[in-house]
């Protein structure tokens, strides 16, 4: 489809070019059977006959349809996905190989987000682990927006209190499988990350690009690029880089745990204060902490680090021991490392340390 659009005087009503037609004044028109408006209009999938054209889902804020048919001006039946939640947030909807992901609403200011997954009749929710982590402001959901980037769907909204979007949770799909018991359906979620308002994504893909996944910031029209090898910067200048651990992550989620604090290897090139911050599933208080780490190894003349393959014994790299004032109770931890930009510095393991334990619930 060259390009979908609303009618404002029916917004039942999805409208675009017919395929292979490139005028806007004789589109397709097709009609939700919903007194709600559509708020967002996503292709996926595959059709088996039609190659590249895929199935069309129609959204409004609280139902989801499919036009699984080969949807032309007027042939075609719908299907009811689900008449309990919707999506407030059109650029959230994203492909992925697993299927179509975003950002929904039901009703509530929780995070929820959903996938329509390849196969599947309807649609599933993926993040109520972390559902009641996030309050999202209803009047800003269609800030958010979201991208898909080797094996995890970037989400990036506007947070409780905030009018900017900038946090930023990412789902792990690498390990997704509808086989996998619910809620979590083998995804792990990552976050929150704060810092950076990011209004829209997008993946350098081609010659001599090398894959930089960068997000625009649309009050100041820079570009930060992220994953890159070289210093973090935008426009010039340094900013605050943060590494997140998966969140809540354990070995054992189902036995009550007393954390006493958190084991970090670190790799630097120079002499860094790191800013810790633990927070257990339990405890809505967290524990900050900062540590200073040293260069892992002897720094050769031109002040690089002497590469891992050169050193005798293999790589070396600080273990770094935090704490907070007071343990966590609870059965998982995250935990987050952020430091000032603009030197070397490699998080090589998080390791929570804590004993299992038992409550008396009276």
């Amino acid at each position: 489809r060259l390009l979908s659009f609303g009618n404002p005087a029916n917004l039942d009503q999805l409208a675009y070019t017919l395929p292979g037609a490139e005028a806007m004044d004789s589109p397709g028109i097709r009609t939700v059977e919903s007194r709600e408006p559509i708020s967002a209009a996503k292709v996926f999938g595959r059709d088996e006959d039609r190659g590249i054209y895929g199935d069309l889902a129609v959204f409004t804020a609280t139902s989801i349809w499919a036009q699984r048919d080969d949807f032309e001006a007027s042939a075609g039946t719908w299907d009811l996905m689900t008449d309990h939640f919707g999506t407030l947030s059109p650029h959230s909807l994203v492909n992925t190989p697993f299927g179509l992901l975003a950002l929904g609403y039901d009703g509530t200011e929780d995070l929820v987000a959903f996938m329509l997954p390849f196969g599947a009749t309807r649609p599933v929710l993926i993040s109520q682990p972390i559902r009641s982590t996030e309050k999202l402001p209803l009047a800003y959901r269609e800030f958010a927006c979201a991208e898909y980037y080797k094996g995890f769907y970037v989400l990036s909204f506007v947070p409780e209190n905030g009018t900017t979007p900038t946090r930023q949770w990412w789902a792990d799909l690498r390990k997704f499988s509808l086989q996998s018991k619910a809620p979590n359906y083998g995804i792990g979620w990552w976050g929150p990350m704060d810092g950076q308002c990011i209004g829209a994504f997008a993946i350098q893909s081609q010659v001599p690009d090398a894959n930089e996944f960068i997000g625009g910031e649309g009050n100041s029209s820079y570009i930060d690029e992220l994953w890159q090898e070289d210093t973090l910067s935008d426009n010039g200048t340094d900013y605050s880089i943060i590494f997140e651990t998966r969140s809540m992550d354990a070995k054992d989620p189902a036995s009550m745990k007393t954390f006493q604090g958190a084991l970090i290897g670190v790799q630097a090139a120079s002499q860094q204060t790191l800013n810790v911050k633990l927070r257990s599933n339990e405890d809505e208080s967290s524990e900050d902490t900062t540590v200073d780490v040293g260069s892992a190894g002897t720094l050769v003349s031109d002040t690089t680090l002497v590469a891992d393959s050169l050193r005798v014994g293999g790589e070396v790299f600080t273990e770094a021991y935090v704490s907070g004032a007071n343990p966590l109770f609870g059965n998982r931890l995250a935990v987050r490392v952020d430091y000032d930009g603009g030197e070397y510095i490699a998080i090589k393991r998080v390791v929570p340390i804590g004993t299992k334990t038992r409550r008396i619930i009276p």
